[in-house]
């Protein structure tokens, strides 16, 4: 059975000399009330990735957290994670249906009003939308959108399936993005990079709870 869609969506960084390994980046989001953890490492190889996602699947499980692994549905398959987030390049979400059936959770990436239509045509779960604005831990960025130009495209969905924001988002921007239509934030460097990440996590956590009503 599916795990409800989380409003805020922990996903790791490459970015190694400020955050620290990924595990370390898991397990401080997960000490902080994080229960959406999303496992991104663009820099290591499959056999990496797989040793990654196998300690980020162990560490969710303590945690009662969704694991979501990025783009290698390979290896969301292989060790039964929660489901899998994928990108323009990555397979489609139709296949990846097919591998995972209708017991998985599956994410789309949106970065213009063609690409979210296709989305919403497809069994993706729900919609990463952005940039919100520059983000260093994306490295091939796409132009960033405007606040007219999410609106706009936000609207367009009609609530048909939950869209979080993503790229650059700080905590003050959540009030925002809860204006804006969203149903939440992805959110990489502002827990990473954060000289105390549990306590920045908790700071997001109570800033959602007192923007939007309903449960994380």
């Amino acid at each position: 059975m599916k795990r409800p869609i989380s409003r805020l969506h922990f996903i790791t960084t490459d970015n190694i000399s400020l955050a620290g390994e990924y595990s370390f980046q898991i397990e401080q989001a997960l000490r902080g009330g994080s229960r959406w953890i999303q496992l991104r490492a663009k820099s290591l190889d499959k056999e990496d990735f797989m040793i990654e996602a196998i300690a980020a699947k162990k560490l969710s499980a303590e945690y009662g957290a969704v694991l979501i692994i990025n783009d290698h549905a390979d290896v969301a398959s292989e060790i039964d994670s929660d489901g899998v987030h994928l990108g323009r390049d990555d397979m489609s979400i139709e296949e990846a249906r097919l591998l995972f059936g209708t017991d998985k959770i599956i994410g789309a990436t949106a970065n213009n009003m063609a690409e979210f239509q296709q989305a919403l045509d497809s069994s993706a779960d729900y919609i990463g939308l952005g940039p919100f604005r520059f983000t260093h831990t994306k490295k091939k960025l796409s132009p960033i959108l405007s606040t007219d130009e999410l609106s706009e495209i936000i609207r367009s969905g009609q609530g048909q399936k939950p869209v979080l924001l993503i790229g650059g988002i700080t905590i003050a921007d959540i009030a925002e993005v809860y204006a804006l239509g969203g149903f939440g934030i992805a959110v990489s460097s502002l827990i990473a990079e954060s000289t105390d990440p549990v306590q920045q996590t908790k700071n997001i956590i109570q800033t959602i709870e007192n923007t939007w009503t309903g449960s994380l």
